[in-house]
């Protein structure tokens, strides 16, 4: 199943009827099949984005059949109903181990939605945990062409060479939606080339902190590809 959202808009009213946007004007596709980050900093907007669109935070945005294809899990669930103590123990180097067993395991846990919503799945988990816990949701989509969509705050090079979109939130806007494998050739075509010696997704974060310039671009949406 293909998703597809437009002009998506979030915003909360606090005391004294101050008004406060925590999503901006979202727009994005994702293919069927493929592993999607959403990446950005602590209150970005990424989380809300995902809880909106699996219709968390508006619930009657969202018809009942939607429901029926789509799951929402977050890293806790996952231990407690598989009856793991460690992440590691479901997702032992997928590519050596029983692939097809573990395969079994996630499948019937998640009940094959046509999409799976995973609110920082990797939250806690050290690295090589993390890394694990993604393949298996790689080999999921690939296997059983399932749509899956993560946040995340930091993403690892092995876990980024994985993904098939990505989408990044600054200040409640989205300044990047589109395949993983062209953001880095897209950033620098904007002026944002990477000349130091860190991986794209830290250097990324760190212009998303850093540079004014790049900010008043992603107020603005100047960086924005569904292509």
């Amino acid at each position: 199943m293909n998703l597809e959202w437009k002009n998506v808009e979030m915003k909360i009213l606090h005391d004294e009827n101050k008004i406060e946007c925590v999503l901006s004007n979202a727009n994005g596709k994702i293919k069927s099949g493929s592993l999607c980050a959403i990446m950005g900093h602590k209150n970005s907007g990424k989380s809300v984005l995902l809880n909106t669109l699996a219709g968390k935070l508006s619930p009657n945005f969202l018809i009942k059949k939607w429901y029926e294809k789509i799951g929402y899990v977050e890293i806790d669930q996952i231990k407690e109903d598989l009856q793991i103590k460690e992440i590691s123990d479901l997702a032992v180097n997928v590519f050596d181990f029983d692939e097809k067993k573990q395969l079994k395991i996630a499948t019937e846990f998640f009940n094959e939605p046509s999409i799976l919503f995973l609110d920082d799945p990797t939250h806690e988990l050290n690295s090589e945990d993390s890394n694990n816990l993604l393949k298996v949701l790689k080999c999921l989509c690939v296997k059983y062409k399932m749509t899956m969509i993560f946040t995340i705050q930091r993403l690892s090079d092995e876990v980024f060479n994985e993904l098939d979109h990505l989408i990044i939130i600054s200040n409640s806007h989205t300044v990047y939606s589109g395949e993983a494998k062209k953001a880095e050739e897209y950033f620098a075509a904007n002026g944002f080339k990477n000349e130091i010696t860190v991986s794209f997704p830290n250097f990324i974060l760190e212009t998303l902190k850093t540079n004014k310039r790049y900010l008043e671009f992603s107020k603005s949406q100047t960086f924005f590809s569904q292509k």
